[in-house]
């Protein structure tokens, strides 16, 4: 990451960062060139996207790629259990969401805050009472994936909007604006509702303890899906519950 100047916007100071040396040409002889980034700065949360592009390059068509938020992420289970469908031709994706029941996008200043800064009044008035679907974890096929997070990094270009967490706004325009439904390379795109899939995202359930919540066993320090049976494979946003830590 190269530091580029910091930016003030919307009432906030952001350190933006350009990724200088990254890319490069090649030229028909096979000679390469080094290439700086033309672009404007972005936030460390909205630039990853790229990394993440660069190294799902990496991968095979077939392979499943989790993108996790680590800091806040615990894993109980394996999550890549050999009943996930395998295809490299098919591109699966799956979105994992927030509480339906205790949230919305419109119940979030910041949801309504990226939103209406990246798309305006119109498009946030269309998403107020939508399902909050989490950006910070993201699971698919190398197929699938790829094409998702070029779409990502697109809508930072198409919005250049420089707040932290804004990828969260794209993440929820993207599903919502129906985007990705023409992709060529992502055959199906799932939605889990929070506590139903691989992961679990917590959040929104910070206003009582997981344990009134009934998907928290104390004795066992384990976190379980709604059925209360499940043992959920990954949970994200642990740190919201003071008897997890």
């Amino acid at each position: 990451l190269t530091p580029a100047p910091r930016t003030e916007k919307n009432g906030g100071i952001f350190q933006m960062c350009q990724l200088n040396g990254v890319y490069g040409s090649i030229t028909r002889d096979d000679s390469t060139t080094i290439l700086q980034d033309p672009r404007a700065g972005r936030v460390v949360a909205t630039l990853r996207y790229e990394w993440y592009w660069i190294w799902a390059m990496k991968y095979q068509a077939e392979s499943w790629i989790l993108l996790l938020d680590a800091r806040d992420s615990l894993f109980q289970t394996n999550p890549f259990t050999p009943d996930l469908p395998q295809s490299s031709t098919h591109g699966i994706l799956y979105f994992f969401g927030e509480s339906h029941e205790a949230t919305r996008l419109g119940k979030s200043k910041k949801n309504v805050n990226w939103l209406r800064n990246a798309y305006g009044t119109t498009v946030l008035e269309s998403l107020m009472e939508k399902p909050t679907i989490c950006s910070g974890s993201t699971m698919g096929n190398q197929r699938a994936i790829e094409t998702y997070l070029r779409a990502m990094v697109n809508e930072w270009d198409e919005t250049d909007i420089a707040m932290t967490g804004a990828d969260q706004g794209f993440h929820n325009f993207l599903y919502y604006s129906s985007k990705l439904m023409n992709a060529v390379n992502i055959s199906s795109l799932t939605v889990w509702e929070q506590g139903k899939g691989i992961v679990n995202n917590l959040g929104a359930l910070r206003t009582k303890p997981l344990s009134e919540w009934g998907i928290y066993n104390v004795t066992t320090h384990q976190v379980f899906n709604w059925d209360k049976t499940t043992l959920s494979p990954v949970v994200h946003q642990w740190d919201r519950d003071q008897h997890l830590f």
